[in-house]
């Protein structure tokens, strides 16, 4: 994964904590 400054997008899999 290479992220470059980038807005990260938020969890779509943010269900288990």
């Amino acid at each position: 994964m290479s992220y470059t400054t980038s807005p990260q997008p938020p969890p779509l899999n943010s269900s288990r904590g």
